[in-house]
């Protein structure tokens, strides 16, 4: 089992449709890493690159 985010559609014959909740965001969002318009203050380690990902597979990324 896996920790995804689920919604659940309500139809107009009381039936309910379970699917699963779409990440928010836009892929405009993406496009400035790759434009080189932002750009970190010094590079990152594979060790800092590591805990990110991990951070992003847990679902804590972007926790203070």
């Amino acid at each position: 089992m896996t920790d995804e985010q689920a919604k659940v559609e309500k139809l107009p014959n009381d039936e309910v449709r379970p699917q699963a909740a779409r990440p928010t965001g836009c892929i405009d969002d993406v496009f400035h890493i790759l434009d080189g318009k932002v750009s970190p203050q010094k590079p990152l380690t594979i060790d800092e690159m590591n805990d990110i990902a991990a951070a992003g597979w847990a679902g804590t990324a972007g926790d203070a």
